[in-house]
């Protein structure tokens, strides 16, 4: 109204309207600084520049470039023993069985012992307590054959920690972008295995024609 308006030139803005500015300015900051970011990140994508801080396992950063990856000699050779015992008819959750049988670390406690890099999901008590879902992990993950894919997941806010998977065919993808673990013809061979994989029974066996 006129005598508000009259109100708020004579007497200056109320308490509430200061704060309803205040907290506008507040959140201003910070959502323009959130767009800056992920612009940035965005080209990076498009331009294959690896985004992902931490190499998979199997990989370790290059010493010469922090954008890029190279094999790391000691988890490389279980990535390919992992993918050898797919191809020999092993699933996710034999090859987890016998990795813990030959006390191979899992990837969290390798990446302790070798590079110092504690994760949340590290279990000093169980340091070879591989699971189907991490060996599952490994055998579909394309870095191992050299393709680079970014954009994999997408934050929904900046005020929100909750990460959301982008459509693949929103992803970017970049062949060749390093040296690979795994041959292309094992790879193809692995995820035509994983496609037709068994489906246990409710005892947890496999049926016998299944597949």
């Amino acid at each position: 109204s006129i005598a508000e308006s009259y109100d708020t030139l004579t007497n200056g803005p109320s308490n509430e309207d200061m704060a309803m500015f205040s907290n506008l300015f507040n959140e201003y900051h910070p959502r323009m600084t959130s767009r800056k970011i992920n612009a940035l990140i965005h080209t990076k994508c498009e331009n294959g520049v690896r985004i992902a801080s931490i190499p998979p396992y199997g990989y370790q950063k290059d010493p010469g470039d922090k954008n890029k990856i190279v094999p790391d000699p000691e988890a490389a050779e279980v990535v390919k023993e992992i993918y050898r015992l797919c191809v020999a008819g092993l699933g996710p959750t034999q090859i987890a069985k016998q990795l813990e049988a030959r006390q191979i670390p899992v990837p969290a406690e390798y990446a302790w012992r070798k590079f110092g890099r504690d994760h949340s999901c590290r279990n000093p008590d169980r340091p070879y307590a591989w699971s189907d879902g991490t060996v599952a992990h490994i055998l579909e993950n394309p870095d191992y054959i050299g393709t680079q894919v970014n954009q994999k997941t997408h934050k929904v806010s900046y005020k929100s920690d909750k990460v959301i998977r982008v459509p693949k065919e929103e992803q970017y993808r970049f062949e060749n972008a390093y040296e690979p673990i795994i041959d292309r013809e094992v790879w193809e061979i692995v995820q035509t295995i994983r496609e037709n994989r068994r489906r246990p029974t409710k005892m947890g066996e496999m049926d016998v024609l299944a597949g």
